[in-house]
């Protein structure tokens, strides 16, 4: 009878309840016997109750308790690499706070998402009632993005510890304890993007973004350098995704894009543009595709159409001189005899010149690398002479077989444009005859160089044969 009145106690007593109670009246209990003590005892007794109330001062200090706790997210509807936040709201006693948060059975696998600090916006402190008792309500954000698509139920188990500070005239005490409690259940549901109405140049970007753009002129030339600045930039995510282009007429040659910028909601690129003629007055506009989430369909956002304003002659800073230039020697029109250098013999003499100074600057070093070594070890010097000398062999060999640009003849007078086409300023205008270095061609048009300066000329105004 009496075991089972003993049992029937123990499983009707809340153990923590009388814990609770007991960690409060007992340090007062200590200080109580310490301020009665007798006068002949008073002195060992408040020692010992002084040691006993250090003793149990951290029952006296323990921390609140920490209720429960829940998680969402915002927006409710998220979409696969769509950026959104993740909060956690956790109930505590009036006044405390919590640290060393850890959070079990929360998604958190870095191959499905990317999770960034969980963080405590202090503004968003709330204070309400729950059973009698006032209770505080921390909320906790983090960014997150979902790598794919997911439907999943989680039960996530929060570990933290609570901190109490109290404050009692001239001292201040904190103190924390261990808690641990379970979330209420937290749904993740990633959506995956719609295959309806996907644009074919649609790379990936999720979001709402606008696309700027500028030219570094837009009065010019035929031949003139064009430098088209785009910066795409809006609230998304855009890692991986490809900047747009706009689209390439054959009135402009151009050159790839330079990328400048890349953020994960911003992208700055810079293209060259070079127009060949009068008829390009205008550069088309790029175009970008994304997915926007607020309106769950596909959007298009566009910079603007560039236009090109040619300048006249008169207006042009640029003069226009036509000069003519021969091969035929001038100095005989001349009253005053003076000596002319020709850049092409020179180029010559330089050729000739270059294989003997080549070998004879590696003969020098090698036979200075062998004396200096030979007093170290013999073979040593010997080979390094030997690598020396090989080098400075292959070397001055190239240089023999080395042939500069194969120069070609005018077939008959021609005048050299600026630019690729008739409607560009004239440069210059050479005799027949004039020997000139094609460098590369654009259709029925040539770019060479003749007397240091370079332009373009129809390829039909020279011979079929290289001169000699």
């Amino acid at each position: 009878m009496l075991c089972t009145g003993i049992s029937h106690w123990f499983a009707n007593t809340d153990f923590g309840a009388c814990f609770s109670l007991v960690r409060l009246d007992i340090p007062y209990w200590i200080l109580d016997i310490g301020l009665r003590a007798k006068p002949a005892k008073s002195r060992g007794t408040r020692i010992l109750s002084g040691a006993l109330l250090l003793l149990f001062l951290p029952l006296l200090l323990q921390a609140g308790e920490l209720f429960s706790g829940r998680i969402y997210t915002t927006p409710k509807k998220i979409f696969v690499n769509q950026p959104f936040d993740i909060f956690m709201e956790v109930e505590i006693s009036s006044g405390e706070n919590i640290d060393n948060i850890r959070i079990q059975g929360f998604p958190n696998n870095p191959s499905f998402i990317t999770l960034g600090q969980l963080e405590q916006e202090q503004s968003r402190r709330n204070r309400t009632t729950k059973e009698g008792q006032l209770v505080d309500v921390l909320t906790f954000k983090a960014n997150a993005r979902c790598h794919k698509s997911i439907s999943q139920k989680f039960n996530p188990i929060l570990s933290c510890n609570v901190v109490q500070r109290r404050s009692r005239s001239f001292f201040s005490f904190s103190s924390s304890s261990p808690h641990r409690v379970r979330i209420a259940p937290f749904n993740l549901k990633i959506h995956q993007l719609p295959l309806t109405g996907q644009p074919k140049n649609f790379s990936g970007a999720i979001g709402q973004y606008t696309l700027k753009g500028n030219l570094s002129k837009t009065r010019v030339r035929p031949g003139d350098i064009i430098t088209l600045k785009l910066d795409l930039i809006g609230k998304g995510w855009l890692n991986n995704c490809a900047m747009p282009a706009p689209a390439i007429f054959k009135e402009f040659k151009s050159y790839p894009t330079k990328e400048i910028l890349r953020q994960s909601n911003r992208i700055t690129t810079e293209q060259i543009f070079i127009p060949v003629s009068t008829n390009a007055t205008e550069l088309a506009a790029a175009h970008f595709s994304y997915f926007n989430p607020k309106t769950e369909s596909y959007e298009e956002c566009s910079s603007p159409r560039f236009k090109l304003e040619f300048l006249s002659a008169e207006n042009s800073t640029h003069t226009n001189q036509v000069k003519i230039i021969s091969t035929d020697t001038m100095q005989a029109a001349m009253h005053t005899p003076a000596v002319s250098i020709n850049i092409r013999e020179v180029n010559a003499a330089f050729h000739q010149i270059l294989p003997i100074a080549i070998g004879g600057i590696f003969i020098l070093t090698g036979s200075f690398i062998f004396i200096v070594l030979l007093k170290v070890n013999k073979w040593v010097a010997t080979t390094s002479l030997i690598i020396t000398l090989a080098a400075g062999a292959f070397l001055t060999f190239k240089a023999v077989r080395y042939e500069p640009a194969a120069q070609s003849k005018l077939a008959q007078q021609a005048t050299v444009y600026l630019a690729p086409t008739s409607n560009s300023p004239v440069i210059m205008e050479l005799h027949a005859s004039t020997l000139v270095t094609p460098l590369e061609s654009a259709g029925h048009w040539v770019r060479i160089e003749s007397a240091n300066q370079r332009g373009w000329i129809e390829q039909n105004l020279i011979e079929d044969e290289s001169a000699e």
